[in-house]
Parts: C-alpha cells; sequence; structure tokens
C-alpha cells in the first residue's frame, strides 16, 4: 500500500453478552472466547490494535437483546477509535452511535434497502465517519445479517456507493469468514484499485502470509478474528509484517 500503513482491527462480535466467532456468519454455532467484552476490548488495545471493530450479532439478527451499554462502556474504557456496526438501519441510530464517541458506523442493509437515508447520514454525519458493509456470497452482496441475498454483485455495489460519496468499505467474504482459509484477494484487489475507495478486508486472514498479500493488494485495513482469538496471529507479529 503506498503512501500508508496497513490498519490492524480486531473485531469484538457480540452475542448474549459474550465474545463470540461464528463461521459463515451461522448464528446456531457460536464459539465463545470470553464473557467479558470490555476486558478483551482492553486487551487488544494493549497488545498494538489501532481500532476496534465491534459487532452487536443480536441487533444485526434482530433478536430483542441488544449491547448497548457493553459497547458504551468499551467506548468509555479505550483510547483507540472504536467503530460499531450491527443492526444501524436508520439515520437516528447512527447518528447516536457517533454522539455516544464511536469514530464510525458501519452500515449494510440501509445501504442497500434505504440509499436515501444512507445519503442523509452521508450528508450530515460526513463520509469519514460511515462505512459500509459490504458482505458478499456467490458474486451476490447479502444483507440483514447476510440472510438475504440482494440482486447486485460486490463491484457493482461499491461503484454505485463511491458514485453518491461512500469512502470506506468493510468488504466480507462470507464464504470464508471464520474459516481461516486466506482473503478473496482477487475481489479485495479489484476493489482496491476502484479510484477513492478506502478498503478493509474481512474475513479468512489466518497467517501473516495473508496479510503480506492483502499489503501488496492495497487494502486500508484488516479486520481480524478467529486468527487473533486461536493465537495464529498476534498483534505485535502483525505489526511488523505492515511497519513503514
Amino acid at each position: 500500500m503506498i503512501g500508508s500503513v496497513m490498519e490492524l482491527i480486531p473485531s469484538i462480535d457480540l452475542m448474549e453478552g459474550k465474545v463470540v466467532r461464528l463461521v459463515r456468519g451461522d448464528p446456531q454455532a457460536p464459539t465463545v472466547y470470553s464473557d467479558d467484552p470490555v476486558r478483551t476490548a482492553r486487551h487488544w488495545e494493549a497488545a498494538g490494535a489501532d481500532a476496534l471493530h465491534i459487532v452487536d450479532l443480536d441487533a444485526t439478527l434482530g433478536h430483542h437483546r441488544d449491547h448497548r451499554q457493553t459497547i458504551l462502556d468499551i467506548i468509555d474504557r479505550v483510547n483507540i477509535p472504536v467503530q460499531v456496526g450491527g443492526g444501524i438501519r436508520t439515520p437516528e441510530r447512527a447518528a447516536e452511535w457517533l454522539e455516544a464517541g464511536a469514530r464510525r458506523v458501519v452500515v449494510g442493509t440501509m445501504a442497500f434497502h434505504n440509499r436515501r437515508a444512507l445519503e442523509t447520514i452521508l450528508r450530515q454525519l460526513g463520509s469519514e465517519r460511515i462505512m459500509v458493509a459490504v458482505d458478499y456470497a456467490a458474486d451476490r452482496v447479502m444483507i440483514k445479517g447476510w440472510q438475504e441475498a440482494t440482486a447486485i454483485e460486490p463491484l457493482e455495489a461499491l461503484r454505485q456507493l463511491l458514485h453518491i460519496g461512500v469512502q470506506q468499505f468493510l468488504m466480507t467474504s462470507i464464504a470464508r469468514d471464520g474459516t481461516l482459509e486466506g482473503a478473496d484477494l482477487t475481489t479485495l484487489r479489484a476493489a482496491a484499485q476502484l479510484d477513492g475507495a478506502r478498503i478493509y478486508a474481512s474475513g479468512g486472514v489466518s497467517s501473516i502470509d495473508d496479510l503480506r498479500r492483502l499489503d501488496r493488494v492495497g487494502v486500508t485495513g484488516v479486520i481480524m478474528g478467529k486468527a487473533l482469538y486461536e493465537g495464529r496471529l498476534t498483534l505485535d507479529a502483525a505489526r511488523r509484517v505492515v511497519a513503514p
């Protein structure tokens, strides 16, 4: 990546009060890594994370429970940027998180079901505070917690969203998410070449070699989950890979 250092961002996925990871988004078989999300956040901060990616899976999936207070506690207890996603489908909810101290909000379904709402938050909150999640499987963007397929291909989605002012994208290959099978370099390379797009990669990262490849592809940052939690990667080793 020319002229900048790839950001290293651990993911903290929340379900039923615990830090979990899913495989390919399947909520029926979560792996639990911690019952103390705030402690987990502070651990990753101390380990050298550039930021934290917090996902409220219960909100994403439409469950009655949400993790608002837990996420607020994380924002309060760490001194690195926190981006929040999961169930943010209205401009009001996006604004609430930013007012609460989140650096960015990550929206997915809103961007594809309510384009006018997306344009509203871009105008009112600024493109630097908004990241659009482009989650895809079988070359189609998926929404509503990865439960519903759209008719749009991921790269076409990026082109349309860039046209209305979106700059930051979180791209997740659902087929690779939680599998430790490596990132979808083909799609990520094409995405990173789009003028004005800042691409954050997610899904399948498992090794230092994966990080080297992503750095060469030109992504702005990488969201890391299972590989960190299971000790396949450390942030210290990752930092040495991306150091200028």
